[in-house]
């Protein structure tokens, strides 16, 4: 197994989505490793409502979006 290391600095969708499409990542992983940094702080000071709450919703989104449609191009 490869070691995957992402920080918010080099996070970029688009190899997001590779990692997943080459199978090396699904899509619950590679969310939880693009906002380990953000988890930490939000285990250690909480949680903001409308803020980190929609922030993981539009990863979730920007991430299954694009992973789910290249996958059905893939067996079209």
């Amino acid at each position: 197994m490869q070691l995957l290391v992402f920080t918010p600095e080099v996070v970029d969708i688009g190899t997001v989505v590779g990692r997943i499409l080459q199978g090396q990542l699904d899509v619950q992983a590679a969310i939880t490793a693009a906002r380990l940094e953000e988890t930490y702080q939000m285990d250690e000071w909480g949680l903001v409502e409308g803020g980190h709450d929609i922030d993981i919703a539009d990863m979730q989104v920007r991430i299954a979006g694009p992973a789910v449609f290249l996958r059905l191009l893939k067996h079209a």
